[in-house]
């Protein structure tokens, strides 16, 4: 198209040529009936090639000149050259748009290569008004960017382009990056070709507002493909690893419009303007309230400092705790008291009695290897008939009981162990254990010890601990036989305290 500047078309003399893209050229021009300054876009050829096109072009522009906002770019008229050009009358605004003015910060030397703060929240408030008057009526821009932003030089916030994007998404218009440019700010169902609504504007102004917090987009790639690639697949680089300075608030904005699922996303404008107003002065209209955001980063600062003293505390008071309740004592004194049966298999109480023998033997091994360790003989748990940790304690002093429960379930034993605080009587550990009936032969044994010396935190080194639970036996029945021997000899000791003519034979 030639260069229409010092032309007069209709009543409309075209002062200069101000921009140009995908969607046409704009000129600035004098309205000579008002005696005003305006903007006239001229379409491509390709967006309105037939009767059809046109039409439905002329329906989107009356729909979004219905639109008054302050925030939404005025429409004026829709006229057509001699030669059958359409062009669209709307506001002129002295300023430049949003995609500039993150460039020019992109571009600067050294410093902060991003927009300030209280800028970016000046206007994510401005374009979420102006959207959600939109969406209240029923329109949807489908093509939120920031090349589709104006910033005026009052700092006032216009969206421009409203219907044109459903216009070239219906035409077979080729679309080429360096022209249009979308693509980067597309939801990922709009990239997929599927039917969207209000929330397609959501989730590309989630990308135009992650753009203004940190410079970059959060989906990027060489060519378009591996754009909506990373735009369906890939979640971008969260803000607050980027800067520290982000309010969590307004991160929270970002990351609820970036959900790639739109049932997951704000469902409205007014959801994320209510979130914006804590920074944003309502009886203004476009001039950010600074003494509000001052004061608020004076509070983040104050509550930073207020926010690690209390952490400092929440940490202490937690090493207390965990001193009081779970730490164990320097010097282990331990009584291991008899397991209790659940059920009335007789196979499990013989193994209750067997493997509490094992385990007092086992343990007393390991005292030589401790340098503050004492383990009460069985014999002497039995002897005094010692079933609680009080009574332990004020039998023989302990400070840390080991108490334990074996039931016989379908086709497994489960074997729960408990570790108690022999003086503050409460319980400081638990596990539990399944072990396959086939497999109790083999691993009875080494996993309840070993799970005994982790309880107890002993150290052992590893060529001790596989020295310690080396040997043993390959046939099953000959471990099982073991373990109720141990089980059944007690019994008969304990049978022969108890009858004054044995004791004495013995």
């Amino acid at each position: 198209m030639a260069d229409l500047s010092g032309k007069t078309i209709l009543h409309y003399k075209i002062i200069e040529q101000v921009g140009q893209g995908g969607m046409g050229i704009v000129y600035k021009a004098e309205d000579t009936k008002l005696k005003r300054t305006v903007a006239l876009k001229f379409l491509p050829h390709e967006l309105t090639r037939d009767e059809e096109t046109k039409k439905r072009f002329i329906h989107e522009a009356q729909a979004a000149s219905i639109l008054q906002h302050n925030n939404i770019c005025t429409i004026h008229e829709i006229d057509e050259t001699v030669d059958g050009q359409l062009f669209i009358c709307m506001d002129f605004y002295e300023g430049e748009t949003l995609e500039n003015k993150i460039k020019v910060c992109a571009d600067q030397t050294g410093g902060d290569k991003r927009l300030k703060i209280e800028d970016t929240i000046n206007i994510a408030f401005q374009i979420s008004k102006g959207l959600a008057r939109a969406h209240d009526a029923n329109e949807i821009h489908r093509d939120i960017k920031p090349g589709n932003i104006i910033i005026t030089n009052h700092n006032e916030v216009k969206i421009i382009d409203f219907g044109l994007a459903r216009l070239a998404g219906q035409t077979k218009l080729t679309k080429d990056s360096s022209t249009l440019g979308t693509i980067d700010y597309m939801s990922p169902e709009q990239a997929q070709g599927n039917e969207i609504d209000h929330r397609t504007d959501i989730w590309s102004f989630g990308v135009v507002l992650y753009e203004m917090f940190c410079g970059e987009r959060p989906f990027k790639g060489d060519y378009d493909q591996a754009v909506v690639y990373s735009i369906l697949n890939e979640q971008p680089v969260p803000l607050e690893e980027l800067y520290e300075d982000i309010p969590k608030a307004l991160i929270n904005i970002v990351n609820g419009c970036l959900k790639k699922n739109p049932e997951e996303r704000f469902s409205s404008f007014n959801d994320i303007i209510h979130i914006l107003k804590q920074f944003y002065h309502e009886k203004t209209t476009s001039d950010f309230d600074y003494k509000i955001f001052s004061a608020y980063k004076k509070t983040r600062s104050k509550n930073r400092y207020l926010f690690t003293g209390a952490i400092f505390i929440v940490i202490i008071i937690g090493w207390l705790i965990w001193k009081w309740f779970f730490a164990l004592p320097g010097e282990k004194h331990v009584a291991v008291l008899p397991f209790t049966n659940i059920g009335s298999d007789e196979k499990s109480s013989i193994y209750c009695d067997g493997l509490l023998e094992i385990i007092i033997s086992r343990l007393t091994q390991l005292q030589q290897y401790q340098d503050a360790m004492f383990v009460v003989p069985s014999s002497e748990i039995r002897e005094y008939k010692i079933t609680t940790a009080e009574d332990a304690n004020k039998q023989f002093n302990v400070n840390l009981v080991i108490t334990g429960s074996i039931e016989k379930r379908a086709d497994y034993f489960q074997l729960i162990l408990n570790l108690v605080d022999a003086i503050a009587f409460r319980q400081i550990k638990s596990e539990d254990l399944r072990i396959n009936e086939k497999d109790i032969s083999s691993k009875l044994e080494e996993e309840v010890i070993d799970k005994i010396i982790d309880m107890l935190e002993l150290r052992l080194q590893p060529t001790l601990r596989a020295e310690f639970f080396a040997g043993g036996t390959k046939m099953p029945d000959a471990y099982d036989y073991y373990v109720q021997g141990r089980g059944y000899l007690q019994r008969s000791e304990d049978f022969c305290r108890t009858v004054p003519s044995m004791r004495r034979k013995r």
